[in-house]
């Protein structure tokens, strides 16, 4: 099994990730975990630098320059090296919670041999993660369920949810593992378009989709899935949490209204000292 983590320009989040990486994920279970760097700036190396020296199994691969169809050539060169392999891969901006490799690794060997190609992770903040708790959300909070502010459009476009759920996360309101557990979300095949924030990816399909560089991977992810003759489909896996923080037309709203630090605060609970603190 093969760990990727993409990441570029957001060394502060890439700090908070790695971090929930080490508190909640045994990463020896991980054959390599490769640290994919876009065009790094000095104090952003350093922290990939410092992660992967934490980890006898990770590897630092840097290139640019920074932008999706560098990323996309990078992961063409990559993965290729790494044939048969179940690949999880994880944004810079996801912190993922405790469980949530298990949840993911469960739900794709029960589900093995019967054409999952694709398990997710439960993101509130992605399209598939808030459509699973929607009616959850409107149960409990008249303010969402009247608001075709917060659910009108599409989760990328759209900052308010985003805020108003940080905020929901950050005051205690909610607690998405909690709701979990409560059974208020199960698992359930993927129907709609999927941010590929969180997801783990059987071989065969990850054969199907590449290359990456005659588009993009999450366009040709959902390609994938959505083509009428494919035999793969994907599935949510609600025990596995994962936590994103802003889509790229989201950020400023959420840079303004969530500091990074809260999100620490309430994820990781007091500070301690951490490796990968950010210099002044």
């Amino acid at each position: 099994m093969l760990l990727l983590i993409l990441t570029s320009h957001r060394a502060d989040c890439f700090a908070l990730c790695v971090d929930c990486l080490e508190r909640h994920t045994d990463l020896e279970k991980f054959e390599r975990i490769l640290v994919m760097g876009n065009a790094l700036e000095p104090e952003h190396r350093r922290l990939a630098q410092d992660f992967v020296s934490r980890q006898a199994n990770a590897a630092l691969v840097e290139f640019g320059p920074r932008g999706l169809k560098a990323a996309m050539l990078a992961l063409d060169w990559i993965l290729p090296r790494y044939p048969g392999r179940v690949v999880v891969k994880i944004d810079e901006d996801v912190f993922v919670m405790p469980g949530w490799l298990d949840g993911l690794c469960r739900m794709y060997q029960r589900s093995k041999g019967t054409g999952c190609g694709l398990v997710s992770a439960l993101v509130p903040n992605n399209d598939v993660g808030q459509a699973a708790l929607h009616d959850y959300l409107c149960t409990l909070w008249p303010e969402y369920a009247g608001s075709t502010v917060l659910h009108g459009r599409g989760t990328s476009q759209n900052p308010a949810y985003a805020v108003w759920l940080w905020r929901m996360i950050l005051s205690g309101r909610l607690d998405v593992a909690k709701a979990v557990q409560g059974g208020h979300v199960r698992p359930q095949r993927i129907t709609r378009y999927l941010n590929i924030n969180c997801i783990l990816i059987d071989p065969d399909f990850l054969d199907a989709a590449l290359p990456f560089a005659r588009d993009y991977d999450e366009s040709l992810i959902n390609a994938v899935m959505r083509h009428p003759k494919t035999p793969f489909y994907g599935l949510l896996a609600p025990d596995s949490l994962a936590h994103h923080y802003s889509f790229k037309n989201q950020q400023r709203e959420v840079n303004a209204a969530i500091p990074l630090e809260a999100v620490r605060l309430r994820l990781l609970g007091p500070a301690r000292q951490s490796p990968n603190t950010i210099a002044a």
